[in-house]
């Protein structure tokens, strides 16, 4: 098959690549399509957090596709099925999973992580961590379903009510769902902070009520903060802007170094 592999820091090269036969529990799909998530660009630049990954490797955790072929003792898949996939894989007998934890597994895999991923032409991934789509759901959109579940996660740590003063810091693609999320609630107002112009008129559109430069993104004072850019001055602002009594949700990925 074809797939873009990683050989090293900032070494992709698009090449073909074998793909390994499915063992028990597992099935082949034929991936439709692959998000690219700001993790997968932390791990091609080489950045700190990334030592887990080990090139050569097909990169991509936020995928869907067709399952293609079925391994044994798999009987809740079978071929032509429709399928978003959840990448993180938990070994399920260590003391986190045990006790509820399984974010905090001491043998986590990840698939496009630690293992083959969703940048290729085909993908091997456990059939339990494949989540049936309706007909109805694009293949785009299925892809989608893995960020919006990490967002759904942070989303839910938050309390709002009709009085609450939003403030969303970053208005990419992570900010732009938790902006939908957030206009949902029916709240009192929604600030977003966004450098970028061509940003500006989609973030309108998406619900928030005022755009603003970081520049000028001074004296705020806000009830609910979410943070989604992961940069130390960004989670500094985040703390700055939140009123007494307000909730900050850092929910960017920072760098293991980085102090505010």
């Amino acid at each position: 098959m074809k797939a873009a592999v990683l050989q090293g820091t900032k070494q992709l090269e698009v090449m073909d690549w074998t793909y390994r036969s499915p063992v028990a529990g597992e099935v082949i799909i034929k991936v439709k399509s692959c998000g690219i998530c700001g993790t997968d660009q932390h791990i091609y630049h080489g950045h700190p957090g990334s030592a887990e990954v080990h090139p050569p490797i097909v990169l991509g955790h936020e995928l869907a596709g067709v399952v293609v072929e079925v391994g044994a003792e798999v009987s809740t898949l079978q071929k032509g099925d429709r399928v978003s996939i959840d990448p993180n894989i938990y070994c399920g007998t260590c003391e986190y999973c045990r006790s509820n934890r399984a974010h905090l597994c001491n043998h986590l895999q990840a698939v496009g992580v630690t293992r083959d991923g969703g940048m290729g032409e085909f993908c091997v991934v456990p059939a339990a961590n494949c989540y049936k789509i309706p007909d109805a759901m694009t293949f785009e959109e299925a892809a989608l379903v893995e960020p919006l579940g990490c967002v759904l996660h942070g989303f839910k740590k938050v309390r709002f009510s009709p009085l609450s003063r939003v403030l969303i810091i970053g208005g990419g693609f992570i900010g732009q769902l938790f902006l939908q999320l957030v206009k949902n609630q029916k709240v009192q107002s929604i600030t977003v902070i966004e450098p970028a112009e061509n940003k500006r008129e989609l973030l309108y559109q998406l619900g928030a009520d005022e755009v603003v430069h970081p520049e000028n993104a001074s004296n705020l004072e806000v009830d609910v903060v979410i943070e989604c850019v992961g940069r130390g001055e960004s989670m500094e602002l985040a703390v700055q802007s939140a009123a007494k009594g307000g909730q900050v949700l850092l929910f960017g990925v920072a760098a293991p170094e980085t102090v505010i």
